[in-house]
């Protein structure tokens, strides 16, 4: 059942909107958490439209009951800076808004239990967010995930953020203490620093995108993926050919974290430098 409902979260002043999908026949049981986190302008509405794919992969069995879960991200309110905003939105989704949804809709307090997913914009927080907290988070799954291929701010092309107005990214990230933000949340640049953290966690990570995205998503896809095998960093890499941003994705884009948090895939071996 899809149902839609509002929090109060200290970190904003407005509610947060959300939906929460649940599988019939399971009421009153703890079940697995899925945050399905939407892309840049999107809502909790996304959930509605995934929904049919989630019940679809729930009917064939290779996805277990879960609270699959989509707040719409406060982008309408002011909250200060853009590293201002993306922190607020961070210690929501692990804190306040994560103890919400466990202690109301009956989702897993378990770390392997709680899993995270989304495309672009989504894919890009749901790898920050299990890259950054580990311990919180078994897996995630990230579909054309909004990253770039470099590891700091200052490697950037402008060619790669035609979307985005370049002179709000320079002012937030255009100087040292942004620069060293920009990199401690970045997806590429977490995996090389805290190679040894994310080995041990044995985190979960699939990631997925066409090779011919229209955002060049495919490019920051590449890259990150190249830092998690070249450090040792288990996951497991799709790159589609012939696909672009607007094509459907797969089920197994949702059955894939619930089901890596039931398996262990084998760790690329580190590289033999000379």
């Amino acid at each position: 059942m899809l149902t839609q409902a509002t929090v109060q979260c200290p970190e904003f002043l407005n509610p947060i909107d959300y939906a929460v999908l649940r599988p019939d026949g399971h009421e009153g049981q703890t079940l697995p958490l899925l945050y399905v986190l939407h892309g840049g302008g999107g809502s909790r509405e996304h959930l509605q439209r995934v929904a049919p794919k989630i019940e679809q992969v729930w009917a064939e069995g290779s996805l277990p009951p879960l609270v699959a879960v989509t707040p719409s991200a406060p982008n309408d309110e002011l909250v200060g800076s853009i590293r201002d905003a993306e922190d607020r939105w961070e210690a929501v989704l692990t804190g306040s808004f994560l103890q919400h949804v466990r202690a109301t809709h009956g989702a897993s307090r378990e770390r392997k239990f709680t899993m995270t997913c989304g495309p672009s914009q989504g894919g890009l927080f749901s790898l920050r967010l299990a890259l950054k907290h580990p311990d919180l988070f078994g897996a995630a799954a990230a579909l054309a995930p909004g990253i770039q291929p470099v590891l700091d701010f200052a490697e950037l092309d402008p060619r790669q953020l035609f979307w985005l107005r370049p002179e709000a990214l320079t002012a937030a990230f255009g100087n040292p203490e942004g620069a060293s933000y920009w990199r401690a949340n970045n997806p590429a640049a977490i995996a090389r620093d805290n190679a040894a953290r994310l080995r041990d966690a044995d985190l979960a990570l699939y990631l997925e995108c066409g090779d011919r995205d229209s955002f060049g998503a495919h490019h920051g896809a590449e890259f990150l993926h190249r830092q998690l095998f070249d450090n040792g960093i288990s996951h497991e890499y799709r790159l589609v050919r012939g696909r672009t941003t607007s094509a459907p994705r797969p089920p197994i884009a949702f059955a894939t974290p619930s089901s890596f948090s039931a398996r262990r895939s084998h760790r690329p071996p580190l590289p033999t430098r000379p």
